[in-house]
């Protein structure tokens, strides 16, 4: 961690590199860090119905997280090397979505 002006970077992704819940409800969040890409972005997401439920299935709103390697944007990355997950579409999901990247960090360290 490096400080400048009261301030630090840090070598994880924090709360302060990503924008905020009200951004996400509209556009695509990307970023790089350590070589690693990675995008967040709301998601309507299929659940599974329990065997109880109508026939309808019940589609979710989610925080999509997704990690690839540098050093080409997402559009320009064959989808084989491209690894995604779902969150809760809220604060906390956001907060575990900054945790599932930083757990991934080591894998894209150079």
């Amino acid at each position: 961690m490096t400080v400048i002006k009261d301030e630090y970077i840090s070598d994880d992704i924090t709360l302060h590199d990503v924008l905020p819940i009200g951004f996400l409800k509209k556009s695509r969040y990307t970023g790089e860090k350590r070589g690693m890409r990675f995008l967040l972005e709301k998601a309507e997401v299929s659940e599974e119905k329990a065997p109880d439920e109508s026939d309808e299935a019940k589609t979710v709103t989610r925080l999509r997280a997704c990690v690839w390697p540098e050093p080409y944007a997402y559009d320009f990355t064959d989808d084989s090397f491209k690894r995604d997950t779902y969150f809760d579409f809220s604060e906390e999901g956001i907060e575990e979505a900054i945790k599932w990247l930083n757990e991934r960090l080591p894998e894209f360290d150079r």
